[in-house]
């Protein structure tokens, strides 16, 4: 529980940021830009995958294959490496309190 000084501070916080949009503009904006940059990466692997599966199959294709399959798993490394650390979209599964999926009350 937060004392009353505190509360105070937040609530004045609260209000200058109400009142300043520009570090929540940029906020928004670097989120929307990480956003863009893991599905380019997603779609990076994705498309990679598929490539590297029909070229498999494909008769006097397979080094395309290969070529397809490095490049989806080095897309893959760096997207890990890139978004390391950072929290991306939280399943639904671990929004509740971990143990019986519900939401944790109080």
């Amino acid at each position: 529980m937060l004392s009353e000084q505190d509360r105070r501070t937040l609530r004045e916080i609260e209000l200058q940021l109400e009142r300043d949009t520009t570090l929540a503009t940029t906020m928004q904006r670097q989120a929307r830009a990480e956003r863009w940059a893991r599905r380019r990466h997603d779609l990076t692997v994705v498309v990679a995958g598929v490539l590297a599966t029909v070229c498999l199959f494909l008769p006097g294709a397979a080094g395309a294959g290969l070529m397809a399959a490095v490049v989806g798993i080095v897309a893959y490394l760096v997207r890990r490496w890139r978004f390391a650390g950072q929290p991306g979209p939280a399943p639904a599964e671990q929004i509740g309190d971990g143990v019986s999926g519900q939401r944790p009350t109080g």
